[in-house]
């Protein structure tokens, strides 16, 4: 092969390789032209990106459930026997006493729909009356107050301790803020109002 032909092919390799070089950078800036051009706005200023807005009306939600099973609309309300135990930690049993209501019937919330009769019902009462009543005079007893005044004291005002008898008040070491337990004697009334003396 003379020089003049591997001139001419190396030439024409230069020359292929340069025409897809200015290809490629005509489609890149074609392209890249192209693209700005989609995205800049049209009135040629760059305030930021562009929203597409559309007015909101109040209206009716529609929403679609899918489910497979049987249908039960309305929400329940079960009627349960009370689950109290007894004193001695076994579950009362009740007997059902009188139907009020059947099967289907329409009712109002509150309305009678079963009366259960307990035959220990009336014990486990008088217990708890007993209970009450003796807890109602501690409670007076430790306060200082009649029992029927129980029902109206103030837990803010705390335990008012009074004197038991007219004396000057001794023995009184505490400050306040210490704790006592219960039981234990905090001062103690002393009446030296009058003394008697013995004299030869």
């Amino acid at each position: 092969m003379s020089k003049g032909d591997l001139g001419k092919k190396i030439g024409a390799i230069v020359k292929s390789k340069v025409f897809l070089t200015v290809i490629l950078v005509i489609v890149v800036v074609g392209g890249g032209y192209l693209a700005i051009r989609q995205l800049m706005p049209t009135n040629g200023k760059n305030d930021g990106p562009i929203y597409s807005t559309y007015e909101v009306k109040r209206g009716d939600l529609t929403v679609g459930v899918e489910a497979t099973g049987s249908l039960n609309p309305g929400y329940g309300g079960s009627i349960q026997v009370p689950r109290n135990t007894s004193s001695s930690g076994t579950a009362n049993s009740y007997i059902i006493d009188k139907l009020l209501a059947k099967e289907g019937d329409e009712v109002t919330a509150g309305q009678p729909i079963i009366q259960l009769n307990q035959p220990s019902l009336k014990g486990q009462l008088e217990t708890a009356r007993e209970q009450l009543a003796s807890e109602r005079k501690s409670l007076a007893s430790l306060l200082g107050v009649d029992e029927s005044e129980v029902d109206n004291i103030d837990p803010d005002r705390g335990i008012i301790m009074t004197a038991p008898i007219s004396g000057r008040v001794m023995d009184l070491e505490l400050k306040s803020g210490a704790e006592v337990k219960s039981g234990q004697i905090i001062a103690t009334i002393v009446d030296d109002s009058r003394f008697e003396r013995t004299a030869k």
